[in-house]
C-alpha cells in the first residue's frame, strides 16, 4: 500500500531575497504574515527515493532554519549594541556643549548640541540646550523653534518655558512672555526668575497686586 509522507515547516525570515532562496529550495510553499509555510508530500512508498529526497530536504531545511534564526538574533544584536553606542555618543557630545556653555562658546555649544540630536534624534534635553545656546547667540528665531519643539516633547520641564517666556519679553510680546512664565510657575511655584519677570510683567501692565503677590513669593524664595 502506499503512504503519503508530507512535512510542514514554517519558517520566520524578514526580506524577500530570502523568500526566493526558499522558493528555489522547494516549489510548494504558502505565504503567511509571519514568514513562509513550506509544504511537500510524496504519495509514493515511504522507502521510495522522492520520499528519501524530501526527507533529506527536511533536515536541510530545519538546519537553514535553525542558521537564519542564529543570524537573526546576532544581527539584532548588532543593531541594539549599535544604538546603544550612537546614544552614548550623543550623551557625550551633550556633555562637550554644556561644558561650552559655561565658557560662552555659544556657537561651538550649539553644534556640539546638533551633533547629538543627529546621533539621537529623541534626545530632548539636547534640544533644550540647543535652544540655550541660540537664545544667546542670539539667534532668536532658531532658539524659538527649539523650545517649542523641547517643550512638546518634555511638557513637565520648566526651562523651555522660561526661556520661551525671555523670548517673547525681548521681542515685546507681553502676553506670550506671561503665558509662558505661568507655565514655570504651575511647574515650579517658587521659581524666583520665573515670579521677578512675571511681577515685572504685570507692573508693566500696571497689574499692581499680581506683581506684589509673585515678587514676595520671588523674595520669600531667595532673600537675599
Amino acid at each position: 500500500a502506499s503512504a503519503v509522507y508530507c512535512f510542514h515547516l514554517h519558517i520566520h525570515r524578514r526580506d524577500a531575497e530570502e523568500r526566493r532562496d526558499y522558493a528555489e529550495i522547494i516549489s510548494n510553499y504558502h505565504t503567511t504574515k509571519e514568514g513562509l509555510l513550506l509544504v511537500a508530500c510524496c504519495s509514493d512508498k515511504r522507502n521510495s527515493a522522492q520520499c528519501s529526497t524530501m526527507r533529506r530536504y527536511k533536515s536541510v531545511l530545519v538546519l537553514l532554519a535553525l542558521a537564519i534564526s542564529v543570524l537573526t538574533a546576532a544581527a539584532n544584536r548588532q543593531t541594539e549594541q549599535s544604538k546603544a553606542n550612537s546614544r552614548e555618543e550623543a550623551y557625550r557630545a551633550n556633555n562637550i556643549g554644556v561644558a561650552l556653555l559655561e565658557q560662552f562658546k555659544h556657537k561651538e555649544a550649539a553644534d556640539a548640541f546638533k551633533r547629538a540630536l543627529q546621533l539621537e534624534a529623541g534626545l530632548a534635553l539636547a534640544r533644550v540646550n540647543l535652544g540655550i545656546a541660540l537664545f544667546n547667540l542670539p539667534d532668536l528665531p532658531a532658539a524659538q523653534k527649539e523650545l517649542q519643539a523641547a517643550s512638546t516633547a518634555i511638557p513637565s520641564a520648566p526651562q523651555p518655558h522660561y526661556l520661551l517666556g525671555l523670548l517673547a519679553k525681548t521681542q515685546n510680546r507681553v502676553d506670550d512672555a506671561i503665558v509662558s512664565f505661568q507655565k514655570v510657575l504651575r511647574i515650579d511655584p517658587n521659581d524666583v526668575g520665573a515670579n521677578v519677570n512675571l511681577g515685572q510683567l504685570y507692573a508693566q501692565q500696571r497689574k499692581y497686586p499680581e506683581a506684589i503677590a509673585v515678587l514676595r513669593t520671588a523674595v520669600a524664595a531667595e532673600p537675599y
